[in-house]
C-alpha cells in the first residue's frame, strides 16, 4: 500500500473503532439515586437503551494520553463529528506533521467512505465486517455495555452549570459481546479498563478507554469520546 493510501485508511480504522462505542426506545426517568460503590449494570444498560431514542448525535474524540501515529511523522491529535442513524457518519480529524496542522474530513454513508484533505482525495468501499459495525453503532450499544464486567459507580460529579454526572468504572471484555462480527473485531482489542459517564438525562455523555486499538497507537494511549447534541440537526452528505 502506498503512503497516501495507508494514511487515510488508518484514519478510517481509528475513527470507526472509537465511534462503535458511541453510539426508538424511550424509557422512564433516569435513575438518580446512586452512591459511589453502587453496582451499575442496570444504570449502564438503561443509558444504552435510552440512546436508541435519538437519530442524531455529535462527538469529540480526544487523547488524554498517548497518540496515534498514522504514518511516520504524522500524528492524529483529535477528531470531531456527527452520527446520523442509520448508516451515516462524518468526522474532521486533526493531524500534525511536524509543526504543520492538517484537517482531514472523513465521511461514511453505508459502506462507502470518502477521505478529503489537501493532497488527499480517496474513496473506499468498506469491508462487510467493518460496515456492519458502523452501519448503526447506537444499536450495538446494549451489546457493548453488556460486555463491561463488574461496573460500579466510581464518582459523582457536579459541573460548573450544576449538572450531575455519574461515572461508572468497569472492565470491557470483548469475549462477552453477543454479535459475532463485532466480537470478532473487538477481541483483538483485549480486555481493558473503561469509564462511562451518564448525564442527568440518563444518556452516555463520555466514554474513556485505555490501551491501543490498532498498531498505529502508542501503548499508553487513553482516549475519551464525548457525546452530545442528541437530536440536533446534522447534514451528512458525500
Amino acid at each position: 500500500m502506498s503512503r497516501l493510501r495507508r494514511f487515510p485508511t488508518a484514519i478510517l480504522i481509528v475513527i470507526l473503532a472509537a465511534t462503535s462505542f458511541a453510539g426508538g426506545l424511550t424509557l422512564g426517568p433516569p435513575v438518580s439515586a446512586q452512591e459511589v460503590g453502587d453496582p451499575a449494570e442496570q444504570l449502564l444498560m438503561d443509558a444504552a437503551e435510552r440512546m436508541l431514542g435519538y437519530q442524531t448525535m455529535k462527538f469529540d474524540l480526544v487523547y488524554e494520553k498517548g497518540s496515534t501515529n498514522l504514518f511516520t511523522g504524522i500524528k492524529m491529535t483529535k477528531a470531531s463529528g456527527a452520527i446520523e442513524r442509520p448508516g451515516k457518519m462524518e468526522a474532521t480529524v486533526q493531524t500534525k506533521i511536524g509543526f504543520v496542522k492538517i484537517n482531514i474530513k472523513a465521511t461514511v454513508i453505508g459502506d462507502k467512505a470518502e477521505v478529503r484533505a489537501v493532497g488527499i482525495n480517496e474513496d473506499y468501499t468498506l469491508p462487510s465486517s467493518l460496515a456492519h459495525i458502523i452501519a448503526d453503532p447506537v444499536l450495538l450499544l446494549p451489546d457493548l455495555v453488556g460486555a463491561v464486567e463488574n461496573p460500579v459507580v466510581s464518582s459523582i460529579e457536579t459541573t460548573k452549570t450544576g449538572a450531575r454526572i455519574i461515572w461508572i468504572t468497569g472492565t470491557f471484555n470483548p469475549a462477552l459481546i453477543q454479535d459475532d462480527a463485532v466480537r470478532g473485531y473487538a477481541e483483538s482489542l483485549g480486555a481493558r479498563p473503561v469509564d462511562v459517564a451518564i448525564n442527568e438525562d440518563g444518556l452516555i455523555s463520555s466514554v474513556r478507554i485505555g490501551g491501543s486499538f490498532v498498531s498505529y497507537d502508542s501503548n499508553d494511549v487513553v482516549r475519551r469520546l464525548d457525546i452530545y447534541g442528541y437530536g440536533e440537526p446534522v447534514d451528512i452528505s458525500g
